[in-house]
């Protein structure tokens, strides 16, 4: 329940604090963490990062390292390898987006535009002299 902290403060207290016997445990479920949800990965990714600073020269002398950090390394490459692809594709929807709304303000200003203000009916002979006599006393 610690683990869903999002303090940077609080975080690097918590960890400076931990026993070393407790560290290795802990890469292991922040693994299993960054295997889970988004947002799981996002709080995991904060802990990593400072278990990985604060105690950087224990986790060195651990022989077995390489293995438990390896499967959390794969997946971080193979975000960020993701992330230029999903941006490009965020901007071109963003993109298209933008357009498709510009196009239908033009089209809601066209028909708006396009109506007449006033409709001006010409009076047949027979109203024009309706409307002269109704003039004249």
């Amino acid at each position: 329940q610690a683990l869903t902290f999002r303090n940077d403060k609080l975080i690097q207290k918590t960890v400076r604090l931990l026993s070393l016997q407790s560290i290795l445990p802990l890469l292991e479920h922040l693994n299993n963490c960054l295997h889970e949800t988004a947002e799981k990965g996002l709080i995991a990714s904060k802990w990593l990062r400072v278990v990985l600073s604060t105690h950087t020269s224990y986790l060195m002398t651990c022989p077995d390292i390489s293995e438990r950090l390896g499967p959390m390394y794969e997946l971080i490459e193979a975000r960020t390898r993701l992330y230029p692809k999903l941006s490009r594709l965020h901007g071109k929807l963003m993109l298209i987006a933008s357009q498709m709304t510009t196009q239908n303000d033009i089209l809601t200003t066209d028909e708006i535009s396009s109506r007449p203000k006033l409709i001006f009916e010409e009076l047949s002979d027979e109203d024009d002299d309706q409307v002269e006599d109704d003039i004249v006393p």
